[in-house]
């Protein structure tokens, strides 16, 4: 990068503050051209998209272009406020849905009825009825949608789950998953607090923890919910969970999970923080998950393994220690570039997506059964939100859905 280069680089970090990632000169042989919906998130994969050298931007949905302008200066692409005439206007190859989840599934609608291919953005939608209308829409237009679980795209989580399947430790029976920060005041003056518009930590961030758990180890079959709700004075929602949650373990018996999440409590425990995939937050060495087999615990994303040798075993003899060979010379990882390049194979007809509908619908029922966990002080089964969409479907669409 040339002085030159280098200090347009700070302007626009400057501009665009911690929404920047590494910011580069685009290339411009690319094949396929991607619609993008909303320039929160959406900035962030646009610049993937971007990064991948084999696409462009076909155009930018958002609600108020005059709040994004230098955002869409800097992409250089045309904007909407329409995902039709984005849709109709420019032709993508696919579109990146990352807008409000108040708007997630009306607005995916809308890309799969023309048969655009879909990068929807978690949760993907309010609640399992919205998603089965989405699957039922993409099956009668076989039309792909992947969900943006990324943490799946994860080259840490794929030691992770390598080990577990592995049984290095033996079945895992026992886990604990800490997800511990203090978001910003302004964080808290948005949509993003909102219930109506699927706002709040569990809807924003705890389906992050479950997908990943029951990628990890197998479907969760009971929630219970034994800790407080916690509530600022002017919030719809709540900011502090404590959860177990019985998960049908895929190795062997059944795994018993204890989530411990806040977003306003200060602490080094959080995925974000301790595995390094995004620049934006600060490094911790710590562990935010701890999993527990017969033959000993796993610690993540450190890879360390404490687990006993020899025929003898008890409480007093002494545990080695190793680091799993997978997770050794972990570095920065970047799950969001890899879940773009698997994006435009899907749209290629490479592969099939990674995270589904099905997926999607899967965590927006334990998310459900946690809730009703607490109004109702007993455990609850997610799978019947499951079967009871099966029989249901919400109500028509509006047209001309704007972007947020």
């Amino acid at each position: 990068m040339s002085n030159g280069e280098e200090l347009g680089a700070m302007a626009v970090s400057a501009i665009l503050g911690e929404e920047k990632r590494n910011l580069r000169e685009p290339r411009r042989n690319e094949t396929l051209r991607i619609g993008i919906v909303g320039l929160g998130h959406g900035f962030v994969m646009a610049q993937e998209v971007l990064a991948t050298g084999r696409a462009s931007l076909a155009g930018l949905c958002v609600k108020d272009p005059s709040k994004n302008a230098r955002k869409a200066e800097y992409l250089r692409a045309p904007v909407y406020t329409s995902i039709d005439v984005l849709v109709d206007k420019t032709k993508p190859d696919g579109v990146i849905v990352a807008a409000s989840t108040d708007h997630l599934a009306q607005i995916a609608e809308r890309c799969i009825e023309r048969g655009v291919p879909v990068l929807l953005e978690k949760p993907a939608a309010r609640n399992v009825a919205e998603i089965g209308r989405l699957q039922s829409a993409a099956k009668l237009r076989r039309t792909p949608v992947l969900v943006g679980y990324h943490r799946r795209f994860s080259d840490q989580i794929g030691w992770l789950k390598s080990a577990i399947d592995k049984k290095v430790v033996g079945s895992i029976s026992r886990a604990v998953a800490l997800w511990l920060v203090r978001k910003p005041d302004e964080y808290f003056d948005s949509w993003r607090v909102q219930a109506s518009a699927g706002g709040g930590t569990i809807m924003i961030n705890m389906v992050h923890e479950i997908d990943t758990f029951q990628h990890l180890l197998g479907p969760i079959r009971e929630v219970s919910a034994v800790g407080q709700e916690t509530k600022l004075a002017d919030d719809e929602v709540g900011h502090s969970y404590t959860i177990t949650a019985t998960i049908e373990n895929r190795t062997g018996g059944v795994c018993h999970v204890t989530f411990i999440h806040s977003d306003l409590t200060p602490s080094p425990f959080s995925y974000e923080s301790n595995a390094a995939e995004n620049s934006v937050f600060p490094r911790y060495p710590k562990d935010c998950y701890l999993l527990f087999g017969e033959g000993g615990a796993i610690s993540f994303p450190s890879g360390q393994i404490w687990s006993t040798s020899g025929s003898r075993k008890g409480w007093t003899q002494r545990l080695e220690s190793s680091i799993y060979p997978g997770a050794a010379g972990n570095g920065l990882h970047n799950p969001l570039l890899q879940e773009v390049e698997h994006f435009l194979s899907v749209i290629e007809g490479k592969c099939d997506p990674k995270v589904t509908l099905e997926d999607a619908a899967s965590t927006l029922s334990v998310i459900q059964a946690i809730r009703d966990s607490m109004s109702l002080g007993r455990p609850v089964d997610p799978k019947a939100y499951l079967d009871s969409t099966k029989r249901t479907r919400i109500g028509a669409v509006p047209p001309g859905v704007t972007a947020t």
